[in-house]
């Protein structure tokens, strides 16, 4: 704080520091994470699904599981696990709270494709379809012009 009197001038005047400010360091982990995921909701019916576009590991694993001859069988899976990785909550509650078991049983993914795998195929068809839509924005909201920047 700077005190000015018209006769005596300032008094306590602030030490500027020599240093230069430094740009603000991201130390949020999550936001870092987080850095490019889309969320957004879908209305099916009374029921309101929030999914989230899935990180780079998740893509990985899935693509993993797939391999390179899918079956049948093997693509119904995946369509599961995708949606299990992707939706984070239906009106609002965590998708794996609406399963019997969720007090007794910790595996949170288990519990989600067991719910997915019991929806109706249009229902299931839907989420895919919407979690597409997620997919394509997110891998498209940075262009190489921004990543050269």
């Amino acid at each position: 704080m700077e005190l000015r009197h018209k006769s005596f001038g300032a008094v306590s005047t602030p030490q500027q520091s020599e240093q230069k400010e430094q740009t603000p360091v991201v130390d949020d982990l999550q936001s870092l994470i987080e850095l490019g995921c889309v969320k957004d909701k879908v209305q099916l019916g009374t029921l309101n699904f929030q999914l989230r576009s899935l990180n780079a590991t998740e893509r990985l694993e899935l693509g993993k599981f797939l391999g390179d001859n899918p079956t049948g069988d093997m693509l119904f899976q995946f369509n599961i696990k995708l949606l299990a990785l992707s939706i984070e909550s239906v009106n609002g509650k965590p998708l794996e709270s609406f399963h019997p078991s969720y007090k007794t049983n910790v595996d949170v993914i288990q519990l989600r494709e067991e719910i997915i795998s019991s929806m109706q195929a249009p229902v299931i068809t839907k989420l895919l379809e919407f979690y597409n839509s997620i997919a394509e924005r997110s891998d498209a909201q940075f262009g190489s012009e921004q990543i050269k920047n």
